[in-house]
């Protein structure tokens, strides 16, 4: 599960994987197992990624052993995800107009 890839080839390719995935984001598990790289590949590119805010952490779900992992997002998909969640509903006399 290594790869002789540079740094930053993997950087780009966590990224993607983590547009793609949207307001569902993933665990480091989720990533390593979809792209096939080891925890050392893809923990590292996380942390490089969250320093120039081009990810974040939003929340935490089960791993497959059952302990709690951070569900890491784009930091775009997060924004977007966020201001969709904070539009209140219209009020049912609004929705008649």
């Amino acid at each position: 599960m290594t790869t002789g890839q540079p740094g930053a080839e993997v950087r780009k390719r966590v990224h993607a994987f983590l547009i793609e995935r949207g307001p569902l984001g993933a665990t480091a598990q989720e990533i390593e197992n979809g792209m096939r790289l080891s925890g050392d590949t893809v923990r590292p590119r996380l942390v490089e990624l969250r320093k120039v805010w081009l990810v974040v952490t939003r929340g935490k779900r089960p791993t497959r052993s059952g302990r709690k992992a951070c569900v890491w997002m784009d930091a775009e998909a997060a924004r977007l995800h966020k201001a969709e969640r904070a539009q209140p509903e219209p009020s049912p006399s609004a929705r008649k107009a």
